[in-house]
């Protein structure tokens, strides 16, 4: 779900919880609106109106301050992150400099919950377009994939405290970094701060 506030928008695209134990799957159900349409009275002159009956849309939890799961729970997750025309100003050596960016960021990662309370994350797809104009001039973009791209990464919660290792392997430093990140954003429950425990439906932001 580490955005510019004033710019940014995140929507929530998809969440699909599966409890591989039971072959169970929670989808989300957009709104349906049936109009229930009067018959027309042939010669007869007369005011009526039309009533409509809209079913309740579903909505579902997205987090909670436990944020836990029975064990065999898969849940995969999709984030899209934007700015358009983000403002920006640059003080080099006392001259001010303006110019504006553009981009749009995907994820889309999967958590499986375990035994013992673990967790096994795994970064399916990420992806960034960027574009930035500094004084009316296009400014290269850097390119750099995420270092745990597709790779299974477990953690483990003790004494209220989350730490996190690749599944297989030692992890480089880069990778170690983005491990962390991930440690603090489950120190934090970020998600719960984000959504909180309010239900929502789809299409909801």
């Amino acid at each position: 779900m580490s955005e510019t506030r004033a710019d940014t928008k995140q929507t929530i695209l998809f969440v699909r919880d599966l409890d591989t134990r039971k072959g169970e799957s929670l989808n989300m159900i957009k709104l349906r609106i049936h109009p229930l349409l009067p018959a027309l009275l042939l010669g007869v002159s007369s005011a009526f109106a039309a009533d409509a009956v809209t079913e309740k849309a579903a909505t579902y939890i997205l987090a909670s301050k436990d944020d836990s799961r029975p064990a065999g729970t898969i849940i995969e997750e999709e984030r899209t992150m934007s700015l358009t025309n983000g403002k920006m100003e640059l003080n080099f050596q006392g001259q001010i400099m303006e110019g504006s960016m553009t981009m749009t960021e995907t994820e889309t990662d999967k958590w499986e919950f375990l035994e013992g309370g673990k967790r096994r994350y795994t970064l399916l797809k990420a992806g960034a377009e960027q574009n930035m104009v500094m004084m009316g001039q296009a400014q290269p973009m850097p390119k750099a994939e995420n270092p745990i791209l597709g790779k299974a990464v477990i953690f483990n919660q003790k004494n209220g405290k989350w730490s996190g290792a690749l599944e297989k392997g030692d992890a480089t430093e880069s990778e170690q970094a983005k491990i962390d990140e991930q440690v603090k954003e489950l120190d934090k429950n970020t998600d719960f701060e984000v959504y909180g425990d309010t239900p929502r439906a789809v299409g909801d932001e």
